[in-house]
């Protein structure tokens, strides 16, 4: 997850709709801190974590998505 309010949402959305079906969902920051997410970086972390969880999953907003040579996600 990228940032501390993608962990609000979570839990204050999806908590509330998830938990009842028996999902329990996890909010992680990306390397602890959130923001400055690059695809590499996501990958690796999804990566890391696969191992440690049932399911993985990605909640990013695209203003704090890097590219490489800083252009911008259309």
């Amino acid at each position: 997850m990228e940032g501390e309010t993608e962990r609000d949402f979570v839990n204050l959305l999806l908590v509330e709709r998830l938990r009842p079906i028996g999902i329990e969902p996890t909010p992680i920051l990306l390397g602890g801190r959130g923001g400055s997410v690059t695809v590499p970086g996501l990958i690796s972390e999804m990566t890391n974590l696969a191992w440690s969880h049932d399911a993985v999953t990605s909640l990013v907003d695209y203003y704090g998505l890097r590219r490489k040579e800083q252009r911008q996600v259309d």
